[in-house]
């Protein structure tokens, strides 16, 4: 019986990123439960000295009962923290790059050496990318300075009927109503 199920690069990096948020949760709850759950009072503010010393000293620390689960929590949150840093959105960041003429994109399967010697020497030759790059590195800068206005802007054709959200995540604009985003 053979494995039809689609193994794209993108499948994969989807999957790797639902799997560091639930890793992210699991870590969270792992080692707040511990912590909330397994806290013992402290003294009050009129305790005396002998009691405050007697709680400082005791053995018996937050967590005591919950030690296992705390460093089950821990070492999720090791695995979490290695999950973020594996560049889960290069592949998208790339695909975008190009579209935008900022860059070559150039797929796992076909980056050979050749490839990628022959992408290195387009983006130096052609004055296109490093001009397209510039541009978007301003774009960005730009919406970096103005966060709210930015929002607010949105906000405000959202509200007037000219930017509808759809379920899946994207966004369409009415074909009268094109959001004009150099203003």
């Amino acid at each position: 019986m053979t494995n039809t199920a689609p193994t794209s690069d993108a499948i994969a990096w989807q999957r790797l990123g639902r799997v560091t948020g639930v890793a992210g949760l699991a870590a969270v709850v792992l080692i707040l439960v511990p912590i909330v759950v397994g806290t013992r009072p402290e003294s009050t503010f009129d305790a005396t000295a002998i009691e405050f010393l007697t709680y400082y000293q005791s053995p018996h620390t937050p967590a005591t009962q919950f030690r296992f689960v705390l460093t089950i929590g821990l070492i999720t949150f090791v695995g979490f923290v290695g999950a973020l840093t594996t560049a889960a959105d290069q592949p998208a960041l790339a695909a975008q790059a190009a579209r935008l003429g900022a860059g070559i994109h150039l797929h796992e399967e076909s980056a050979t050496a050749t490839a990628i010697a022959s992408a290195i020497r387009t983006v130096l030759d052609d004055s296109t990318y490093p001009a397209n790059a510039r541009a978007l590195s301003n774009r960005i800068r730009s919406y970096r300075n103005q966060p709210r206005a930015v929002v607010e802007r949105i906000l405000g054709h959202a509200s007037s009927g000219q930017l509808t959200a759809t379920g899946d995540g994207s966004s369409s604009h009415s074909t009268d109503h094109q959001i004009d985003w150099s203003k």
